[in-house]
C-alpha cells in the first residue's frame, strides 16, 4: 500500500472507497435478495429491494452525511449489476431497469438530502424524506423504464391506467419501505461513525486495506453467485 502524506488525498481516497463498498454492498444485496425473492414467489420484491437499497445509502450516509456521494452510490451499483455481461456474457440491456431503478434512487435521495440542507436530522425527519425521494425516484421510473426497457411487467400496467397505477401499486410501497430502513441504515451508520474514524486515524494502513479486501469480497461473491445461476 503506497504512503499517502497529503490528508487531502487521503481524505478523497477514502471517499472513493466509501462510496465503491456502499455500491458493492447494495449491488450483492440485489443479487442475493432479488434470487430468493423471485425463486420464493414472495411479494413486494421491488418494495423490499428499494427499501434495502435505501438502507445502504442510509448507513453510508450514517457514517459521512454528504449527500452529493449518493448518486454516485447508485452509479456503482448500477455497473455492478453489468458483471453478468462480463461472466454470463448476456445482453448490457437485460438489466436495464435494475440499473435506471438503482441510479435513479440514489440520484433522488441525494437531491433530496441535499435540498433538506445540513445538519443532523430526527428520525421521522429522514423517514420522511426517505418517503418523498423514493415517491420521486417511482414517478421517473415509469415511463423511463418504459422507453429504456419495455418488459412485460411495465407494458401490463398500460392497460391498467400507466403511471398513476405503478404509483399506487408500487411507488406508495417503495416510499413505506424506504421510509423505515433509511433512517435505519442512519442510525446504524452514526454508531459506527466514530470507531471508524478513530480506526482510520490510528492505523490507516489497515484500514485502506481491509476496505479493498472487502469490496474484493463484494466482487467476488458476486461472480460466484452468478456462476452458480443466481
Amino acid at each position: 500500500m503506497m504512503k499517502i502524506e497529503n490528508q487531502s488525498e487521503r481524505e478523497k481516497l477514502y471517499g472513493v472507497l466509501g462510496i465503491l463498498m456502499l455500491g458493492g454492498l447494495w449491488g450483492l444485496l440485489e443479487l442475493l435478495c432479488g434470487h430468493y425473492l423471485r425463486v420464493s414467489y414472495l411479494p413486494l420484491k421491488g418494495a423490499v429491494l428499494t427499501g434495502l437499497g435505501m438502507g445502504v445509502m442510509g448507513l453510508g450516509f450514517g457514517i459521512r452525511p454528504r449527500a452529493s456521494r449518493l448518486p454516485y452510490v447508485g452509479l456503482v451499483t448500477a455497473l455492478s449489476m453489468e458483471l453478468g455481461v462480463l461472466v454470463l456474457h448476456c445482453s448490457p440491456m437485460c438489466r436495464a431497469n435494475a440499473m435506471l431503478a438503482v441510479s435513479l434512487h440514489g440520484l433522488v435521495m441525494g437531491s433530496v438530502l441535499m435540498l433538506a440542507g445540513r445538519g443532523e436530522r430526527p428520525f421521522w425527519k429522514l423517514g420522511f424524506l426517505a418517503l418523498f425521494a423514493a415517491l420521486g425516484s417511482s414517478c421517473l421510473f415509469y415511463p423511463l423504464g418504459v422507453n429504456l426497457a419495455p418488459c412485460r411487467y411495465l407494458l401490463s400496467y398500460g392497460a391498467q391506467g400507466g403511471a398513476l397505477t405503478f404509483f399506487l401499486r408500487e411507488g406508495l410501497l417503495w416510499g413505506a419501505f424506504s421510509a423505515v430502513l433509511f433512517p435505519a441504515g442512519v442510525s446504524l451508520g452514526r454508531a459506527l461513525r466514530e470507531p471508524l474514524r478513530t480506526w482510520r486515524q490510528q492505523a490507516p494502513g489497515l484500514f485502506l486495506a481491509s476496505s479493498s479486501l472487502s469490496l474484493a469480497l463484494c466482487l467476488g461473491v458476486m461472480v460466484l453467485c452468478l456462476r452458480a445461476g443466481f
